[in-house]
């Protein structure tokens, strides 16, 4: 992980000759790290260039390589990086957000995808850039941290910041592919010219994700490929197949999952090797038929790893995590862009209306548990993105997913991922990303272009069925009899959910929910001002236990922890939150809770909440 943050003071001519470097603003660098860093340091940054009234600061927990210093300098200028560049110059391929320093300005770049965040803020004295959001925060305001309630709203509904707006207050997330600058006299920012226009083929696409890939061709230990039954990862393991990059492949889920299933014919056909490992985030005991699962544990994660502004409902990383350098894991996470991203998941995409529909399904997904007060705050921020929809349709609609989903969620959880690895993500590449929106939306839309992809690259994995979906195009049957057999023998494989395992212990067993329960529960007043106490009852009084409703309450339980523990800067940050519950299952199947359990259910989070608020006023009576 690299950890970057910039300052630029407008008021100081010299940041030496003032004083400020060797006392107030080096104890506020320090202080801010050492609250909001997710590993161990000293508060003192790792490396650091100052002139004048510039400085540019890096911390990191990556050993030394000196084939990616943490702050290329001279006495006239520092440059650094995060994620990785391939090739040199001013639009270099790879996943990045870069930082650059000279006499008098401070500059962050995002790449076209956004996947690598860049936030700023500024005060009367100081304008701070950097790619930490709450280390940002804290060193333009040591009072902090100050919740922004309103960007909080996007985590409570849709489990992401869904505007530029982050759970700090006055500190902003830079859009993809542009530059925010600052000097003495404030900040601007600029948006890159694309290196080429024009329509792109799949042959252009293809060549992009070569190149994408091109420099691990060398390596002797294999990369490891994460391979479920869908398209994205497996035009992956295509793509490095052809690529000749040593690979080894894995497949989380119970046995007849049919990611499972599907993974293991797709390794079988390219002949790499392929494991398949139980569900991801438990422990199972199957001679005692028990589950142990730490869901206090992981919501503590989200919130050092992630500042609160992804729900814990994923995992990615572990806090004060080793770092393996030679490990380089691969997935399909940014696929969506083959497909258009949220546009190609509407039906009806000439439609305006049901285009705004979709829009409001995404990012409203908890609206009605809202007090009034946020619902109009909230909805207010998310006008320009819902006008946007209206006058441009479904195009906005990508560059929504670009922005919002790619930028803030895949962004936050790449961040909070790079503690233990540094992840390759050849749809996230700079240079495919510009090529790839290129291609017309609607032959992403029906997904001609990666099954055009798949053939050029693989075409051994052809009849070999997907988990869960056909291809859109194919997914009306032909009236011909042998079509309509060959149609048939690429029906897609089914589980019990679809295309989801069979088995989901983050969003089937009813002790999760009662861990997320308590964890609202305890929620402090501010949390109330976001969720409507009445409404959130009658939720678990009435709900039913559904994934989706599960995965709700993930939401809520992760803004409901970052708050409660301040965001987690205090002293023992980085100690562990683990509280395992162990569950006996005969059937590892959803069981919903009696209404009687419902109702006791809330009656218990009730009377912890008069608890909290008897605590509180004792101790408000103590301090009298």
């Amino acid at each position: 992980m690299r950890i970057y943050v910039g300052v630029v003071h407008k008021n100081a001519p010299s940041l030496d000759s003032s004083g400020l470097l060797d006392g107030h603003l080096s104890e506020q660098l320090a202080s801010a790290a050492r609250r909001s860093l997710p590993f161990a340091t000293p508060g003192a940054p790792a490396a650091q260039w100052t002139t004048g009234n510039v400085l540019l600061a890096a911390w990191s927990n990556e050993p030394g390589d000196p084939r990616r210093p943490l702050l290329d300098s001279t006495p006239e200028a520092a440059h650094g990086f995060s994620g990785y560049l391939l090739g040199e110059g001013e639009d270099p391929a790879g996943v990045w957000a870069r930082f650059a320093a000279t006499p008098g300005r401070l500059s962050g770049s995002t790449s076209a995808s956004g996947a690598e965040v860049v936030f700023f803020a500024e005060t009367p004295e100081l304008v701070v850039i950097g790619n930490h959001a709450l280390l940002v925060h804290l060193v333009a305001d040591p009072t902090g941290p100050h919740a922004d309630l309103v960007g909080l709203s996007g985590v409570f509904n849709a489990g992401f910041c869904t505007t530029d707006r982050t759970a700090f207050r006055a500190v902003t997330a830079l859009g993809p592919d542009r530059t925010v600058a600052a000097d003495r006299s404030g900040l601007s920012i600029s948006r890159r010219e694309t290196r080429s226009t024009g329509e792109a083929s799949a042959e252009d696409v293809a060549a992009a994700l070569m190149a994408s890939i091109a420099p691990l061709a060398d390596r002797k230990e294999p990369v490891l490929l994460g391979l479920t039954g869908g398209r994205d990862s497996r035009l992956l393991a295509a793509l490095l197949t052809r690529g000749g990059v040593p690979l080894k492949s894995r497949t989380s889920g119970n046995p007849d999952d049919p990611d499972v299933l599907v993974g293991r014919q797709v390794a079988e056909a390219l002949g790499i090797p392929h494991v398949v490992g139980g569900p991801m985030g438990l422990t199972r005991d199957h001679e005692g038929d028990t589950l142990s699962i730490d869901v206090a544990g992981r919501l503590h994660e989200a919130v050092v790893l992630g500042n609160g502004m992804f729900c814990a409902h994923d995992r990615v990383g572990r806090i004060d995590g080793g770092y393996n350098a030679s490990l380089v894991p691969f997935s399909g996470s940014g696929g969506e862009i083959l497909r258009g991203y949220y546009a190609g998941a509407v039906a009806g995409m000439d439609q305006r209306e049901v285009v705004q529909r979709y829009l409001r399904g995404r990012v409203l997904g908890s609206r009605d548990r809202m007090t009034q007060a946020m619902q109009r705050a909230y909805e207010a921020d998310l006008e320009p993105w819902r006008r946007q929809v209206k006058e441009q349709g479904a195009g906005a609609l990508e560059d929504y997913y670009v922005r919002q989903r790619t930028g803030r969620w895949t962004g936050m959880a790449r961040q909070a991922a790079s503690i233990g690895s540094l992840a390759w993500r050849p749809y996230l590449d700079h240079h495919v990303v510009e090529t790839v929106r290129r291609v017309p939306l609607q032959l992403r839309t029906d997904e001609r272009l990666i099954a055009d992809l798949l053939e050029v690259l693989a075409p051994e994995l052809h009849d070999i069925r997907f988990a869960g979906k056909r291809w859109k195009f194919d997914k009306n049957p032909p009236t011909a009899p042998q079509a309509r057999a060959a149609w048939d023998a690429r029906a897609p494989l089914l589980g019990s959910h679809g295309d989801q395992s069979t088995f989901s212990w983050r969003a089937d067993l009813p002790e999760v929910r009662t861990e997320l329960a308590e964890a609202i529960a305890q929620a402090p007043d501010s949390f109330w001002e976001i969720a409507d106490r009445h409404r959130m009852d009658d939720f678990a009084i009435r709900a039913s236990p559904s994934r989706a409703n599960t995965v709700r309450m993930w939401h809520w339980a992760t803004v409901a922890t970052a708050l409660a523990t301040d965001f987690a800067t205090g002293p023992d940050r980085l100690e562990s939150r683990e509280r395992i519950v162990v569950v006996t299952r005969t059937e590892l199947q959803p069981q919903r809770p009696s209404r009687k359990e419902r109702i006791k259910a809330v009656g218990t989070s009730a009377a912890k909440r008069v608890l909290v608020i008897a605590r509180r006023l004792q101790r408000t009576v103590t301090r009298r």
